[in-house]
């Protein structure tokens, strides 16, 4: 193999991968209280863990609290969790109510509504932390989906 056909295959994998990612995500609804989770656990999980330990330390029920937690987002948090029902294609089959739209609201508000600055936003959503970012909420998704 040339370089070249080692590395269109090798992007023709990851394609692959990342279709039956958007599948399986697409196949499984969330609740409102495990979308509220995840986007803690991707972008605050300091706050998850406090709710985490009032629902161990107390009676309060795991409803309650991840309202509150809702409450305490602070901007970014809450631009994801609105962007879920007012994203591009929000409305779709394979988005409303899944966690494939639970994903893509991550990355709508990653690389089009946070900062000002569209060039370093660019380079930081394919290269930088924001990149990071969206593969842990990636990540994340997945990993709820499979619990759904």
């Amino acid at each position: 193999y040339t370089s070249a056909e080692e590395a269109l295959g090798l992007a023709g994998e990851r394609m692959d991968e990342c279709r039956e990612s958007a599948e399986f995500l697409s196949s499984k609804k969330f609740t409102n209280n495990s979308v509220v989770t995840y986007i803690a656990d991707v972008f605050q999980p300091e706050l998850l863990e406090a709710q985490k330990e009032i629902e161990e330390s107390s009676d309060v029920r795991a409803i309650a609290t991840r309202q509150s937690m809702l409450e305490e987002f602070k901007r970014v948090p809450s631009m994801v969790y609105q962007a879920i029902e007012e994203q591009p294609g929000a409305n779709l089959k394979s988005s409303k109510g899944t966690w494939w739209g639970a994903m893509n609201a991550v990355t709508f508000v990653v690389d089009h509504k946070w900062g000002h600055d569209r060039d370093a936003a660019l380079h930081n959503a394919w290269f930088g932390a924001r990149a990071s970012l969206k593969q842990k909420a990636m990540n994340k998704a997945i990993e709820y989906a499979k619990a759904a």
